[in-house]
């Protein structure tokens, strides 16, 4: 890899009619029926929660292609690392 390569990063923004749909997604989790990798707990992914949203036709998904470079924090052992990134980058 070069590190020039397109890399899908999500960022989030939402029109506040998406609430309702994250409120019934939520209202609908089960933690003990839901699926999970080995030594994970469940989790409700937002990215299949919008999903079925625009399938429905009750959302519209647009991408916005970014040069920036994109820090991700999404479980707990990601801390140490995005947490030196932060320094890192503070540091210039």
């Amino acid at each position: 890899m070069t590190g020039e390569e397109a890399v899908s990063m999500n960022l989030w923004g939402f029109a506040e009619s998406m609430l309702d749909e994250l409120a019934v997604a939520l209202d609908g989790f089960d933690p003990t029926t839901a699926r999970s990798l080995e030594g994970k707990p469940p989790e409700l992914l937002l990215p299949v929660v919008v999903g079925r949203a625009v399938t429905a036709g009750r959302a519209r998904v647009w991408v916005a292609p970014s040069q920036s470079r994109c820090i991700g924090l999404t479980h707990p052992d990601d801390v140490p690392l995005v947490g030196s990134l932060i320094v890192e980058e503070m540091a210039g």
